[in-house]
């Protein structure tokens, strides 16, 4: 017995010593003590060195709980929640770099009540500060923040003050309320939001607040000067939002001041954010938006006023969002006033928007998507405003104002813009839009699209590109629908897809299948060839987008039947990578230099001509795809677009589909098929963005939704076709260093993809992204890593080096492209420089060049499968050339142009430019090279000194 009473507590024992972790408000606090004492906390960390909370902490009976003053480790509340807490601060003051706070619960029985006054404030309910990760956590406790004396900055926010880093996955449902309408300084400001209050100045490479949620309601009442709530932020700064909802009403009320003198405030309030200057991504509001008071408001169902170079895309906005203020007021279904040089692209308002305060010193706007938009002296683009589409209605009550409509400083009520107005010769549009919603005003001028335009370009019309939402049938799909012929004829066989599943038309037409309607974006076609591709601005406009909140679409197509054509051409372009204009001469190289040479050649040969580009279509900035677009359409052909690893949002962690919201907004679907004569092409990303850290790089693969969509899109496709892929990276073989370049055989799933390609008659395998010319054939090589009926095909940057952007590349290439030519099922290419045809394919240089006497000459697409070059002096063939790879002379002449410090770094002479060299007879003072290229077609390039 003795015995067996030794075992039991020799077990409890050793229980109690791995059963470590934050179970009572005891332990809570003597964590945190010892926390802030920089002693040892192992005790309340798991076997991994995790702080944790084993169980729900009831905190009634803690009069003040200490705060954690730095945290940089790991702590995981593993689900429960803090009771019953009375607070005055944050949980963490401060949240490090390195730091991780998640699963951790604020239960509505809690409460946070806090004065802020002569120093900057920060406070919320998990942290203060946070300068690292917060995930999954949510706050349900209520907030008060009460101040007769604001003297300082204060943020306030449902989880989190002040924001520098990432917010994830998080929920705020307790309601927040700010009261500082005392005797405050003149410049002070106060932002208050559901998730956080605000992060100005320089944030983090990667600050976002992604995939969160407010339920909340936001009341703030203040006197200040700079006011800003949001339903997620208050004043995000530089963080990016990404895929956040708000369901909470935001209400500003500014007040005047205790002598009576009304506030030259304004009050920034939006359902997403009050002011913002990142992007803005996939986010919506359903929240009443009102600003009111003795101030003027900028109040918009997504931001108040967008505040820098940044891109709203796929937002919407069902709240009514209604300025009410006795001053000069800018509201609308998106955003309330732009003064930046802001791109919003396909975003959405069901709301009703409402103008009814007081315009008594100049216009006041409403506006279905925006406002107001108008461009200070500072600025040398206007906004964009493009495929916007509003559905609800916007009004204005004339608030005592006599001005009639033909006075400029009227209320302006329109559909999609209310007003719009830029300096002469400024870039800036509303175009592309549709207004489905009742537009009403008493005085001022009234339209479906803008209220005024001034030098704003205008016209258009939206997209017709939306499936139909429909209420469930059952025993069908819930994505369903036809493809017709222009005469209503049924298309039997064509294959559609959400991007994940492939089916077919059947005897009538008709198709269906049961997608997963909250991940899927698009139901698109893979087009066949004796279809007439349909474009909308050069982009193949094959796809449906998905609305959102569907249970299930109806999506129907038209195709234009024509004669298949199996002799065609395709413009194989890689890494246009543009930035915006004005930056780094990319955009003005594309729209004024690339893209005409292209089309250019389009129309001087009589096949059909067809494009794609090979990703890197824009460089790291998102605001750049309104005109990298615009440039493509100058090439009157159907474009299409590869996404690329600069395309993606630059702010994107953990998830790669979180990062190509842009892209599909912009361009389409970042997967498809087509088929042109007999050749079945596949585009496909085959770029990770799924970092976890800013410091992380992308990696390459296929993903497993890519290759499942891949299996399902081949299985309509028989083993004896050829087949075209076409990515960014190259899924097979890059080129190296090494004279053969390196296999992929490490990328995601590489085994699987390669197995499944190996089955097929040919695989042509064509990419950009190494900025080079590249080839590679797998037939008669001793290799593992292929298999032999694969050839790869890299492209170089069609720009130029990049930064630089000039005539000639760091290999010594010109700007251009590659030209593929299709016969059948033959294939043949060439390398085509701006302003030259297939002749020009080298470029020589005379002895004077070199420092030993040779001629050397540059060729840029050289690779296997060509003769070598040789060297002919009057005629007579005297010596093969010997290969000396290294940089060239032209363009180390032209780097030496180069001033500017960052430019240089970029675009520095590459050793490994393809040149060749020999040495001219003595007493000679001409020759010519000639090469033959793996097609047969020879080449001649004569040299003079």
């Amino acid at each position: 017995m003795k015995r067996a009473l030794l075992i039991i507590g020799i077990l409890f024992s050793c229980a109690g010593a791995w059963a470590r972790g934050i179970g009572s408000a005891k332990d809570l606090k003597a964590y945190i003590e010892t926390s802030n004492k920089g002693g040892d906390v192992s005790a309340w960390c798991n076997a991994d060195g995790v702080v944790v909370l084993t169980a729900d902490i009831d905190l009634s009976k803690v009069k003040k709980l200490p705060q954690i003053e730095v945290f940089g480790g790991h702590f995981d509340g593993q689900g429960h929640r803090l009771l019953k807490w009375k607070a005055t601060a944050g949980l963490f003051k401060l949240i490090e770099r390195e730091g991780l706070v998640e699963g951790l619960i604020i239960d509505k029985s809690c409460s946070l009540k806090v004065s802020s006054g002569s120093e900057e404030y920060k406070v919320g309910f998990i942290a203060d500060f946070n300068n690292g990760n917060i995930r999954n956590c949510v706050n349900e406790g209520t907030i008060t923040h009460k101040c007769k004396y604001l003297m300082a900055p204060a943020y306030v926010g449902g989880l989190v003050g002040y924001n520098k880093y990432i917010i994830l996955d998080c929920k705020n449902t307790g309601n927040i309320s700010s009261d500082t309408s005392g005797e405050n300084k003149e410049s002070v400001s106060i932002a208050v939001g559901g998730i956080c209050g605000g992060g100005t100045g320089k944030a983090n490479t990667v600050s976002s607040i992604v995939r969160c949620e407010n339920e909340g309601a936001i009341n703030v009442i203040s006197n200040v000067i700079s006011y800003y709530a949001g339903g997620i932020a208050g004043n995000a700064g530089r963080s990016q939002l990404k895929v956040c909802v708000n369901r909470g009403a935001v209400t500003a009320d500014i007040r005047e001041t205790e002598d009576g003198n009304t506030t030259a405030g304004i009050a920034r309030a939006g359902g997403i954010a009050g002011l913002a200057k990142a992007n803005i991504l996939r986010c919506e509001n359903f929240g009443n938006v009102t600003t009111k008071g003795a101030c003027g408001g900028y109040a918009g169902g997504i931001v108040g006023a967008p505040h820098d170079i940044l891109v709203m895309a796929d937002c919407v906005n069902y709240g009514t969002i209604v300025t009410a203020g006795e001053q000069v007021s800018h509201t609308g279904g998106i955003a309330g006033n732009i003064s930046r040089q802001v791109h919003v692209r396909g975003c959405s308002n069901y709301g009703k928007v409402r103008f009814e305060g007081v315009s008594s010193r100049a216009r006041s706007t409403a506006g279905g998507i925006v406002g107001n938009i108008h461009v200070p002296k500072s600025q040398d683009c206007a906004a964009y405003v493009r495929e916007c589409i509003n559905y609800g209605e916007v009004s204005s009550a004339s608030g005592g104002n006599k001005y009639d409509s033909t006075n400029r400083n009227s209320i302006h009520t329109a559909g999609v813009v209310g007003c719009a107005e830029s300096r002469p010769g400024l870039r800036g549009c509303v175009i592309d839009c549709g207004n489905f919603g009742k537009v009403s005003a008493e005085s001022g001028r009234r339209a479906d699209i803008c209220a005024s335009a001034v030098n704003v370009a205008t016209g258009g019309s939206a997209p017709d590109n939306w499936a139909v939402s429909i209420t469930k049938v059952p025993a069908q799909g819930n994505i369903t629908g036809t493809v017709l012929t222009p005469s209503g004829d049924p298309w039997k066989g064509v294959v559609v897809t959400d991007g994940r599943q492939c089916v077919r038309t059947d005897a009538k037409g008709r198709y269906a299948m049961t997608s997963n309607l909250d991940e899927v974006r698009f139901v698109y076609l893979s087009i066949p060839a004796n279809a007439v591709i349909p474009t909308r601005h050069g982009m193949p406009a094959t796809f449906k987008r998905i609305p959102r909140h569907s249970k299930a679409v109806v999506a129907n197509f038209t195709l234009q039947p024509r004669e298949s054509a199996n002799d065609y051409t395709v413009l194989m372009i890689a890494d246009p990578q543009v930035r915006p204009f004005g930056w780094d001469n990319s955009m003005e190289t594309w729209h004024q230099t690339v893209a005409p040479d292209a089309e250019a050649f389009r129309a001087s040969i009589g096949t059909d001509v067809y494009c794609i580009n090979l990703g890197d279509l824009v460089y790291n900035e998102m605001s750049a795809w309104d005109d990298y677009l615009d440039g493509a359409d100058i090439i009157k052909c159907p474009t299409f677009n590869v996404i690329g690893n600069h395309d993606y949002d630059q702010f994107n962690l953990f998830d790669t589909s979180l990062g190509d919201i842009c892209y599909q907004t912009y361009v389409g679907p970042t997967r498809y098929s087509f088929d042109l004569g007999r050749i079945h092409y596949l585009v496909f990303n085959d770029i990770l963005y799924d970092r976890k850290d800013s410091g992380d790089k992308y990696h390459y693969g296929i993903d497993r939704e890519t290759l499942d969509w891949i299996k399902a899109d081949l299985a309509y496709v028989p083993y004896d076709r050829t087949i075209v892929t076409c990515t960014h990276h190259n899924p097979f073989k890059t080129p190296n260093k090494s004279p053969h370049g390196s296999h992929n055989a490490y990328s995601l799933n590489y085994q699987e993809y390669l197995d499944l390609f190996s089955q097929y008659w040919a695989v042509y395998a064509w990419n950009g992204h190494n900025h080079q010319n590249f080839y590679y054939n797998y037939e008669g090589k001793n290799t593992r890593h292929g298999a032999p009926n694969i050839q790869c095909i890299s492209v170089a940057r069609a720009t130029g080096a990049l930064r630089f952007n000039a005539p000639i590349a760091s290999l010594g290439e010109p700007q251009g492209y590659m030209v593929l030519n299709v016969h059948g099922e033959s294939l043949d290419w060439y390398y085509k420089g701006v302003g030259t045809g297939q002749d020009c394919q080298m470029r020589a240089y005379p002895p004077s060049y070199s420092s030993d006497g040779s001629v050397q000459v540059t060729i840029w697409n050289y690779s296997e499968g060509w003769s070598r070059p040789a060297w002919y002096e009057n005629g007579v063939k005297v010596a093969d050339m010997d290969f000396a790879p290294g940089k060239d002379p032209a363009y180390e002449a032209l780097f030496e142009t180069v001033t500017n410090k960052t430019t240089r770094k970029y675009c520095k002479p590459l050793d490994e430019a393809l040149i060749f060299k020999v040495k001219p007879s003595r007493g000679v003072s001409s020759g010519e090279i000639r090469v033959t290229d793996l097609f047969g077609n020879t080449y001649t390039q004569s040299v003079n000194w």
